[in-house]
């Protein structure tokens, strides 16, 4: 997926939607976008469709990956069905070295919009990183180090 992603044009922090249900499909899409150095923007089935379509606008996303069962609903530039990609003989078998620094985005969330608007909240991997290891700590009882 990540190959596919940086074959079609996608580059490093691009935000890349997905609007998938929760399972295999939408984990291959995350971690799709994220060895690519893109952005991972979710977009929820369950709401009507103008919903996820203003949030693929509003994160100015050219890219989406969607579910087959799901591709109809909503306009993108660029579509990729996820879960429908036959293996390329053309893209390389290994991982992508696109490698993001801390400071890169990793994830694009819109909150509800109590003021009618969603608004984007950007995530950089190093906020990732925290989060990840506070979750660590509470498990835990105590820090690891990712060294």
């Amino acid at each position: 997926m990540a190959h596919r992603l940086l074959a079609s044009g996608v580059r490093p922090q691009a935000p890349v939607a997905a609007l998938a249900e929760p399972g295999l499909d939408l984990a291959v899409a995350i971690l799709g976008v994220l060895k690519a150095g893109a952005a991972f923007v979710p977009l929820e089935p369950s709401y009507p469709d103008q919903r996820p379509a203003a949030t693929l606008a509003a994160a100015g996303s050219e890219d989406l990956l969607v579910q087959a069962d799901l591709a109809t609903r909503v306009p993108a530039p660029r579509r990729t069905v996820i879960g429908e990609t036959a293996a390329d003989e053309t893209l390389p078998a290994t991982s992508p070295s696109a490698g993001a620094a801390p400071g890169d985005l990793a994830y694009v969330i819109f909150t509800s919009g109590s003021t009618g608007t969603p608004k984007g909240v950007a995530v950089e991997h190093r906020s990732l990183v925290h989060y990840a290891h506070g979750g660590l700590e509470r498990v835990n009882g105590h820090g690891r180090s990712f060294a």
